[in-house]
């Protein structure tokens, strides 16, 4: 029998979760030192971060960590495949909307600005012009343009530090930064990886159960409204945000989850179901998804029906929510 180490640590500003199956004792710690690492580098609130720096730069080149070269190329990448709706240079848009410091920190509502009076709303400059020297190991941002990694970032973060234990010898690992999950190898007990998809109206309640051969290397991440909110401005806004606009984004549901090769992809993925776009071919295939809309249904797409596993609803007709 294989041992198992399982540890829950805050970063990144939520709950992560790190299982390991077998390999030295004492690999989660390490990978939870990784994850603080990456955040320590990625956060737009460490002022001392590689992102922040690049923030604070107004057209300078800055030099960053490798893990961040390819961070932002990751955020490149998505932004192209999906044409610009998924832009990591939504910083301002964010900050306009009052999302300027840790989410724990903001306060729920916005007392100075009379009720009715129209939210901030600034477009996403967008990627072009973003100038990566991986051979000098540095990033330049044109002047004007801010970024924030966002899920993506989470994502990647997941994959990384997964990939990172197998390396270091464990024989499987399960990676969940917040809803972004990443699992690789040999599963506890050898029976598989099972991965529960929250009630985005419940998060105590489970909404399915998705399981996973063992030995899989899958990734599975949900995007979720309802529970990044606060009010701006005498309106309700959230954390995802057209770049068109600078608006929070309107969507076609609630919350998605999405399966995906790995997790940086199943992010922006559940990125496009939730906002109701058409799938962009440079994304692949469409993935296994999950779409919650307000009323509380759940719509199965793409073959997710597949995953399903009991004790949870085992079919898409069984699946429902519990809408405030």
């Amino acid at each position: 029998m294989r041992a198992v180490e399982d540890l829950q640590v805050r970063a990144m500003g939520t709950t992560a979760r790190l299982v390991v199956v077998g390999g030295p004792l004492g690999l989660v710690r390490d990978a939870a030192a990784h994850l603080a690492r990456l955040e320590a580098r990625w956060s737009r609130f460490v002022p001392t971060s590689d992102i922040a720096r690049l923030n604070a730069a107004e057209g300078a080149a800055v030099s960053v960590d490798a893990d961040t070269l390819l961070a932002v190329a990751t955020a490149l990448d998505a932004c192209r495949r999906t044409a610009g709706r998924v832009d990591p240079t939504v910083h301002d848009a964010l900050v306009a909307l009052g999302y300027d410091r840790p989410f724990t920190e903001l306060a729920p509502t916005d007392g100075t600005a009379p009720a009715g009076a129209a939210a901030s709303a600034t477009p996403a400059p967008g990627a072009a012009g973003i100038i990566l020297d991986h051979e000098g190991g540095c990033i330049q941002l044109p002047p004007g343009v801010r970024l924030d990694l966002g899920g993506i970032g989470k994502g990647l973060a997941a994959d990384l530090v997964a990939e990172a234990l197998v390396a270091h010898g464990a024989a499987g690992a399960l990676v969940d930064v917040g809803g972004d999950l990443r699992a690789t190898g040999a599963s506890p007990g050898g029976t598989g990886w099972l991965v529960e998809v929250e009630d985005p109206f419940d998060t105590a309640r489970t909404l399915a159960t998705l399981g996973f051969a063992d030995g899989t290397d899958v990734a599975v991440a949900t995007s979720s409204v309802l529970g990044r909110r606060w009010w701006r401005h005498g309106r309700e806004v959230h954390h995802l945000v057209d770049p068109a606009t600078g608006a929070s984004m309107r969507t076609a549901g609630v919350a998605a989850t999405v399966v995906a090769p790995r997790a940086w992809l199943a992010e922006v993925a559940a990125k496009v179901v939730l906002a109701g776009d058409p799938w962009p071919a440079a994304l692949g295939p469409p993935r296994p998804s999950l779409l919650v809309d307000a009323s509380g249904r759940c719509h199965a797409r793409d073959g997710i029906e597949a995953y399903l596993r009991g004790p949870s609803p085992t079919t898409p007709e069984d699946l429902a929510c519990s809408p405030r």
